[in-house]
């Protein structure tokens, strides 16, 4: 157990058993292998045994709810409570495909079922691959079929699809089909948008954010690629539809709290600039907001960002505002999403979600025609400036680079800067701080061939602040690195050989003079990608 927070360890359990599971809901932990479950409850750091159960037969999955779960056993299903007490059973040999507080789907020789809690149970369709529940509605794929069973109703609707997906997605208005191409479309089967993605493989599941977007990671057999993908409809609303999430819901249906949000003396700001679907032609805009009839010397501002451009969505947080305006820099081709959030002792409200966007800007990025054989290997852009970090091949050695220009003109005043004359050193991340620092983290060999860790402080004019070599000496590396302007601190994750040829994952804090303030390892994993997120 660790405290994420102080990137403490806590402690470790030891369990008896030879667990292959594990699933949490609310402050029990279940554990459970083969016909075994023992489920655990977490206060503060104690972590006790609450609860043991044994079947006389094999678990093939448990689906948690707030007040009981489901076992999924060879021959039967049970519903327990978390003090062990048996609420229902059913002598049915099936698959559950899918639950939410009402109903289990369920698969017996490719035929699905409905099960409600009350007992009732009826067939809806045979010959299934798969089937999904969304609020009232079952989603079957049968053959190049998707059929659409309204449990309300008993109405079938029959969709025809030709598109060769691995896993689709539910929504309020559309359909998302992933696979080698992801197409989106409605009721009928009509494609509303798509997008192809050459020869590149999807290699990871599909999260879902509550900012309207899908993100998933590609490969394209050389290079991994985070991809986020924007639509409108595209929000998790349904509570039940991942029951691995559904920590908060009960067995039994729940009613919806309509209460009204608590008044509150702090206004709401209201956004005068830009207008509302305002197309802007500049590279710069000023944001501005008005927090009506409201005077406070202690007031601050956060803006929530959505920058959208070809279908895709970087999301952006700009916290601690004094004032009531703050100037952007814009990207071509770009729709922008935004609202305000004021703050003030221990208040808060936002406004509504505001947008506007920009055309072409008749700008055209350039190629940068490198010297000598240079590999960038990660980059970062402020004040019209992009920063560069990676190294140079020579003849003679691999020096770590770092590579700016001004983008919004010419390109012109291109500079680098070599550090270390000695051994090889790679700069594989870089990030920037809001002062104009350039932090590089990559690995070195000035110690050992095999590689150290390298963590580098500059100005922006290229001039050493600090420098730091760590690590066992044993295939060491910095995959990312980050600063957070809002703590100013220095967060890296990276990779640390072992003397019997394994690989940890090593975490580790820094102050933005060098010092550690704490690291840790993860024993006996390795990173083919990494990045550092904040939250």
């Amino acid at each position: 157990m660790y405290d994420i927070n102080a990137g403490k360890f806590i402690k470790t359990i030891t369990f008896e058993e030879n667990y292959t599971n594990l699933k949490l809901s609310n402050d029990n932990v279940l554990l459970y292998s083969q016909n075994i479950i023992d489920i655990y409850k977490f206060d503060n750091t104690q972590f006790n045994k609450a609860l043991n159960l044994n079947f006389n037969e094999k678990i093939k999955n448990i689906y948690t709810f707030k007040n009981a779960f489901i076992v999924n056993l060879e021959n039967k299903i049970i519903i327990i409570d978390y003090s062990g007490k048996k609420l229902k059973e059913y002598k049915i040999k099936a698959d559950i495909i899918d639950s939410n507080s009402r109903f289990m789907i369920l698969k017996i020789d490719d035929i699905l079922y409905l099960l409600s809690y009350n007992n009732q149970m009826i067939k809806i369709e045979d010959n299934i691959k798969n089937a999904f529940l969304n609020e009232n509605k079952i989603y079957i794929e049968k053959n190049n079929e998707l059929i659409i069973y309204d449990i309300l109703t008993h109405d079938k609707k029959k969709l025809d699809i030709k598109f060769n997906y691995k896993t689709i997605l539910f929504f309020k208005n559309k359909i998302i089909l992933v696979g080698k191409k992801i197409y989106a479309i409605d009721s009928k089967g009509n494609l509303i948008w798509k997008h192809e993605f050459q020869n590149d493989n999807i290699i990871s599941n599909i999260a879902i954010t509550n900012y309207n977007t899908i993100i998933f990671s590609l490969f394209d057999s050389k290079y991994y690629k985070i991809v986020e993908i924007y639509d409108r409809d595209i929000i998790q609303k349904d509570k039940y539809r991942d029951l691995n999430l559904s920590l908060n819901s009960d067995i039994t249906p729940e009613t919806e709290n309509n209460a009204e949000n608590t008044l509150t003396s702090l206004p709401t700001p209201l956004i005068i600039n830009p207008k509302y679907g305002e197309k802007i032609q500049a590279f710069n805009v000023s944001l501005e907001w008005v927090l009506p009839e409201y005077e406070s010397t202690t007031v601050t501002y956060e803006i929530e960002l959505k920058e959208i451009s070809s279908g895709l969505i970087k999301n952006k947080k700009i916290s601690n505002i004094s004032n009531n305006k703050i100037l952007l820099s814009l990207e071509p081709n770009t729709k922008y999403i935004w609202k305000i959030i004021a703050k003030d002792k221990g208040k808060m409200t936002q406004s509504k979600w505001a947008t506007f966007s920009t055309d072409d800007l008749n700008f055209v990025l350039k190629r940068i025609k490198l010297s000598g054989n240079q590999l960038i290997l990660d980059s970062k852009i402020k004040d019209n400036l992009i920063y560069f970090t990676g190294y140079t091949v020579t003849q003679k050695k691999n020096i770590l680079k770092l590579l700016y220009s001004n983008i919004s003109t010419k390109f012109l005043n291109l500079k680098a800067w070599d550090f270390g004359n000695h051994q090889d050193k790679y700069g594989t991340s870089i990030s920037l701080t809001d002062d104009g620092t350039v932090i590089i983290g990559g690995f070195s060999s000035e110690k050992d061939i095999r590689g150290d860790m390298l963590l580098y402080s500059l100005s922006n004019d290229g001039k050493i602040s600090w420098e730091i070599t760590t690590g066992s000496s044993k295939r060491d590396t910095i995959n990312d690195v980050y600063f957070d302007n809002d703590d100013e601190y220095i967060y890296l994750i990276g990779t640390i050989g072992t003397d019997n040829k394994g690989t940890n994952i090593q975490f580790a804090k820094y102050n933005p003079k060098g010092y550690r303030i704490w690291s840790g390892n993860l024993v006996d994993m390795s990173l083919k990608w990494s990045h550092i997120k904040k939250n």
